[in-house]
Parts: structure tokens; C-alpha cells; sequence
């Protein structure tokens, strides 16, 4: 992620149903900002800077977001664990909706 770049609140979950868990391992050291920010709740939020090598692991049914890179470049590997194999449902389920993607 270059300077300027982020991703606003999400739950991973929204982009597939059976998306348990997100696993996210931080690749890059030199940058400021990209914060990963979790909400647990309406009214707290926990804040994480991992250092270069460092694994996180979460819900994917947990609203975060990862803040604006100021300086640098974030770099991150994330993999999202589920029980389910095959197709994203997400897909199935919109392209049975009779709706095609533009």
C-alpha cells in the first residue's frame, strides 16, 4: 500500500459468508501509518502496529479498517481461513440473482 492508501471499516465476512478467520502477516518495515484497526464494539477500538514479521489473527465477523499510509510502503500477506471449501457463496449467490456483473 503506498502512501495515501487505505482500507475503510469492513468485515471480511461481508465478502464471504464463510469467511471465518483473517490471518495477516505483516512483510514490510519501513512506513508510517497503515495502522490495522480493530471495533470491537461501538464504543472502543484497539489499534495495532505490528512489527515486520508479525502475525495477526482475527474474526472475520469483527469491524476494522487499516488507517492511511503516511510514509513508505505497507506491505501485508492475508489469508482468510473458512470450513467451507469450493466456490465463494457471495458468487453463487449473486449470480443466481438473474443480475450480471458490469
Amino acid at each position: 500500500m503506498p502512501p495515501g492508501s487505505f482500507v475503510g471499516i469492513h468485515l471480511d465476512a461481508e465478502s464471504d459468508p464463510d469467511f471465518e478467520y483473517s490471518v495477516i502477516v505483516q512483510l514490510a518495515q519501513e512506513f508510517e501509518g497503515g495502522e490495522f484497526v480493530v471495533y470491537p464494539s461501538a464504543y472502543e477500538q484497539q489499534v495495532f502496529r505490528p512489527p515486520f514479521g508479525a502475525v495477526l489473527v482475527t474474526t472475520c465477523r469483527l469491524r476494522h479498517e487499516v488507517k492511511p499510509v503516511s510514509a513508505g510502503e505497507r506491505r501485508s500477506l492475508v489469508y482468510f481461513c473458512s470450513k467451507r471449501s469450493g466456490t465463494n457463496r457471495r458468487v453463487i449467490e449473486s449470480s443466481t440473482s438473474g443480475h450480471e456483473a458490469s
